[in-house]
């Protein structure tokens, strides 16, 4: 199986710079020789070709933009893939025209071509992304498999993935979909359950992320799966938890000892406010990450940080009888995250 590497850049996000969009894939002709050209004899034998893979690697998902639990890669993507006739008869059965079917393999930009190919659910883009003289895929999605066609143009490719739960405890974690594929005995995996011009949209199935081997792309007969590659984050990241923790924590401690009479309810109810308006600076800009990309460690993270807040105002706020039941369970979940921190970074580590 032939790999060839291509840059994924967008205009207006760097971190897409970062990114590397990989694919591979063999057809058959005739003589049984594998050829990278596409013709129509070579399309009569399409139902030999070896399915066809994409990887797009992320190498840094710290710089990741996780908005309303999304996250949308605008890039380009430039490759040719081989148009299957098998998948053309499904078109009259869906009540589709024929003439889309003729259009389907056009030698050249025209704007019938486009106006055929402008339906819903079936082109990724619109004409106005295209332009004359690059190599671009676009994928059609039909109930009986997958459409592929060889398209001479370019075209702004958007995925959207709903992150619910994913596992940091590995060096690479891969999140496995395939396109217009079920299999319920199989592996977990993403599958595509909608799509329009501009995007895909991924929805999680299975209950939990499918690890893999770093790099492994497993192919399934008359579909195409997708690994997107999550590198773990860095340990200053841990660090930075530790300290916003660690200082929340020791203040709480502070304010339930006798160090903080001297100080009045509202110098110390001030305090108060203004480390909660820090903690939330802190989480917005980027120092924990976004709410919407929620490990089991993240959520842990944002309960403690959440609860202690309450606690401090509690212990501000309420008369000192009353502080005796906040320090209990302040110390409870300061106990907690604590022992399951400390566990979570030894695994880590060693």
């Amino acid at each position: 199986m032939s790999e060839s590497t291509f840059a994924a850049v967008v205009e207006e996000d760097d971190f897409w710079q970062m990114c590397e969009l990989s694919f591979g894939g063999r057809k058959q002709g005739r003589n049984g020789c594998g050829t990278g050209e596409s013709s129509s004899g070579d399309l009569a034998d399409a139902k030999d070709r070896e399915p066809l893979w994409v990887a797009l690697r992320i190498y840094n998902l710290t710089q990741l933009d996780l908005v309303a639990q999304t996250i949308y890669a605008r890039m380009r993507i430039y490759m040719t893939w081989q148009l299957n006739p098998e998948e053309l008869e499904t078109l009259d059965e869906l009540g589709r025209s024929s003439a889309y079917a003729r259009a389907a393999v056009p030698t050249q930009c025209d704007s019938d071509a486009f106006a055929a190919l402008q339906k819903p659910r079936l082109a990724m883009y619109s004409a106005q992304s295209l332009e004359e003289g690059e190599r671009v895929f676009y994928v059609l999605d039909w109930n009986k498999g997958l459409v592929m066609a060889t398209w001479q143009a370019r075209v702004t490719w958007s995925v959207r993935i709903n992150f619910k739960r994913l596992p940091v405890d590995t060096q690479e974690v891969p999140l496995t979909f395939n396109l217009n594929y079920r299999d319920d005995a199989a592996r977990w995996r993403l599958q595509v359950v909608a799509c329009d011009f501009h995007s895909y949209c991924m929805h999680f199935q299975g209950g939990a992320w499918r690890l893999t081997p770093p790099r492994a792309i497993q192919t399934v007969t008359r579909s195409v799966i997708v690994s997107f590659y999550l590198q773990r984050r860095p340990l200053y990241y841990l660090i930075k938890i530790d300290f916003v923790i660690g200082l929340l924590t020791g203040l709480s401690f502070l304010a339930h000892s006798n160090r903080l009479e001297e100080f009045s309810d509202r110098t110390e109810l001030l305090m108060t406010i203004i480390l909660a308006l820090v903690v939330y600076l802190y989480v917005v800009q980027d120092g924990l990450p976004k709410a919407s990309y929620l490990t089991f460690l993240d959520e842990h993270c944002y309960a403690c940080l959440i609860f202690l807040c309450v606690q401090l105002m509690w212990i501000a706020c309420l008369d000192p009888q009353d502080e005796e039941w906040g320090a209990i369970t302040l110390y409870i979940s300061a106990g907690t995250f604590v022992a399951y921190h400390a566990t979570w970074l030894l695994r880590m580590l060693y």
